[in-house]
């Protein structure tokens, strides 16, 4: 065929497509590795398509792919949330399935959860859906370029294990030594070129006209250092030199903070510094990793003072504040954080009014505003998050307009209506929580009703229908709210039937067990409420069980085992007493795994609240004394709520008091 693969991957996505473009191309295979089927070995893997490159002037885009796609011996996705809601990636997928090669589709996860059921998952839906003859493809085998998976070079070797058809070990280790043989030369000679050139770039007694050029060698030199060196020393396990060259480009930047450069080498200086700070991130050195971002302030400040009419250049001033400030907010340092998020909206704002249609810039105000909504939710300044929340959902809606037909618009004002429906409701505005709940559930239904087979879209949809349900059974709505909740058991049982390895959409099943559970139990029907909450009990410990870290499932575990204390106290005092222990335990895992999660301190009051309903007929002093502990732990950490769910326990304490 005329091309070894067809790159296929989101516009979002081209830096990263660019680069995996390049590395596949310039890939040279090891000569020792061999095919198990005896086939000789191509020495390079060129030419890749990808669309950019190849077609510059096609004036019939959709013929030209058709046919670059039937000339490619292998498919690659380039896979982030942006490729999972891109209507062109899956159409590629499909196109390309139909031709009956799934099996030479590779997958290049950049970002995202693969399989999740969110906005963030990053697998397109052709990838697994039925094809015209009802047959679904296995849910693929991913090469993981993030820095939590196999990283960036390990997944392009991945690639070309699979490409080939060759063991990725083997493949890794042949690579590994070339690679190791080059670096031995690479590292002492780069090392010692790079403390030559610096120290002539700095020396005062150098020419203006040579400093000038042995400067710009000096930056080439740390670019190419930071750059591919970084990846090549991270491969062999020798980060402790990588750091020690950012140390000393550290000094050099420092030292040349105030020379007449130009905007290329300031530009330069920049992304050196990101990536420095970036990688120290990586490596838990905050205090190293905040020296880089707060440099590259200043050298950002430089570039956006010299053309403040530079869109890009400003959006790169942003970018380094939000650095700085995402640092703080890592440390807890809240105000730290604020001052810093706010000073990027003014700029992505002002940018933005320059070119009000401009879909990149009005994502960049999202971003904005989304970041300082965090911030502020977490310091409990509700209201004020609310606002920022709301601006983005204007943002949301302004793309729509501009771009009726891109699903992932449609998506995210979904999930704005979502954010804004869960933070109204703390706050006790039911009825506006339950209009954005529905707006919400509108938009995924739509969704499902167009493409019936997109699973994560129906996901979407079933955990719109699980917080409308969770909302209509606080509001009393008893009956609306049980359909909803068991429209969306039933979308997860159908989903979890295609694919059964989805633990997340078990977790969320789990979940509306409980909440169907509670609601039955209300109803006075309560061997069938006792059953549901059986049988949430039972799915969350085999997730713990299995992912002891997770501490979203620990959470939702502990919580079903105290509704099922709280019911059994009126009807099986010790299997109520067994699951109150067990509930408490959780709650000691949980303080020590995530401390500053009020939900914690919210399941601590329950616990107590389950403690007196437990011990009302025995032990009338011990009831009174757990409903005081659950009422001081409200006081300190929801003193004023409006969450009905916070003012249901502050009721249920105080009546053991009044009862005592």
């Amino acid at each position: 065929m005329r091309y070894r693969a067809f790159l296929s991957y989101s516009h979002s996505d081209t830096k990263w497509a660019a680069w995996l473009h390049r590395a596949l191309e310039s890939y040279r295979v090891p000569t020792r590795v061999s095919s198990p089927d005896g086939k000789e070995l191509p020495k390079r893997l060129s030419p890749i398509f990808r669309d950019r490159e190849e077609l510059p002037s096609t004036a019939d885009l959709s013929h030209a792919v058709s046919e670059a796609l039937r000339d490619s011996e292998s498919l690659i996705v380039v896979c982030s949330p942006q490729a999972a809601a891109s209507r062109w990636v899956n159409e590629e997928i499909r196109t390309f399935r139909r031709l009956g090669r799934e099996d030479r589709i590779f997958c290049f996860v950049i970002d995202g959860e693969p399989g999740s059921d969110d906005s963030n998952d990053c697998f397109p839906a052709a990838l697994t859906e039925p094809d015209d003859n009802g047959h679904t493809a296995p849910e693929p085998v991913a090469a993981d370029a993030r820095s939590q998976g196999d990283g960036r070079k390990n997944a392009m070797l991945k690639l070309v294990a699979g490409m080939l058809g060759v063991r990725f070990d083997a493949l890794r280790q042949r690579d590994l030594r070339r690679r190791q043989r080059q670096m031995a030369f690479i590292t002492a000679g780069s090392m010692t070129i790079a403390v030559v050139t610096i120290l002539l770039a700095v020396s005062a007694v150098v020419a203006r006209n040579e400093a000038d050029l042995r400067r710009t060698q000096a930056e080439n030199l740390i670019d190419f250092m930071l750059g591919d060196l970084q990846e090549q020393l991270r491969e062999i396990g020798r980060l402790d030199v990588f750091e020690s060259v950012g140390d000393k480009a550290l000094e050099y930047f420092a030292s040349q903070r105030d020379g007449d450069d130009s905007a290329y080498t300031l530009a330069q200086r920049a992304r050196n510094l990101r990536q420095i700070g970036e990688i120290r991130m990586e490596q838990g050195n905050l205090d190293a990793s905040l020296e880089a971002f707060e440099e590259s302030i200043l050298v950002t400040g430089r570039l956006a003072e010299n053309d403040a009419d530079d869109a890009q250049l400003q959006i790169d001033l942003a970018n380094s504040l939000f650095y700085v400030g995402y640092v703080h907010l890592q440390r807890g340092a809240l105000d730290d954080a604020q001052s810093y998020f706010e000073k990027v909206i003014p700029i992505v704002e002002n940018v933005s009014a320059r070119e009000p249609a401009n879909p990149k810039w009005l994502v960049e105000r999202a971003y904005a505003q989304t970041n300082l909504g965090r911030v502020l939710e977490r310091k409990g300044e509700f209201e004020d998050a609310l606002s920022s929340y709301q601006k983005v959902m204007d943002v949301n809606k302004r793309l729509i307009e501009l771009e009726s037909e891109n699903s992932e618009w449609v998506l995210e004002l979904g999930f704005a209506h979502n954010n804004i429906g869960k933070l109204v409701l703390a706050l006790g505005r039911l009825d506006e929580a339950e209009s954005h709940y529905r707006s919400d559930l509108d938009i995924k239904q739509r969704l499902v009703e167009a493409n019936s087979n997109h699973n994560v879209w129906r996901s979407y949809l079933a955990v719109s229908q699980y917080y409308l349900g969770q909302l209509l059974r606080i509001k009393g709505k008893l009956k609306e709210g049980e359909q909803q909740l068991a429209d969306a058991r039933e979308n997860f049982s159908y989903l979890l039937d295609i694919d059964p390895e989805r633990k997340r959409w078990e977790a969320r099943r789990a979940v509306i067990d409980r909440e169907l559970g509670e609601l039955y139990v209300h109803n006075d029907q309560v061997a069938k409420g006792r059953q549901y909450l059986a049988t949430s009990i039972q799915t969350l410990q085999e997730l713990v069980r299995n992912d002891p870290d997770n501490v979203h499932w620990r959470g939702n575990l502990t919580r079903s085992l105290l509704v099922a204390a709280d019911t059994d106290s009126q009807y099986e005092r010790d299997r109520a007493t067994e699951n109150l222990r067990i509930a408490i335990e959780h709650i000691a895992v949980l303080l020590e795994q995530d401390p500053g999660n009020l939900g914690t301190r919210e399941l601590a009051a329950y616990a107590d609240v389950c403690t007196a309903s437990i011990a009302a007929h025995e032990d009338p002093d011990g009831a009174l004394r757990s409903a005081q502990a659950a009422l001081e732990k409200i006081d300190q950490y929801f003193r004023g709520s409006s969450d009905p769910r916070i003012l249901a326990l502050t009721t249920a304490a105080r009546k053991h008091l009044e009862s005592h």
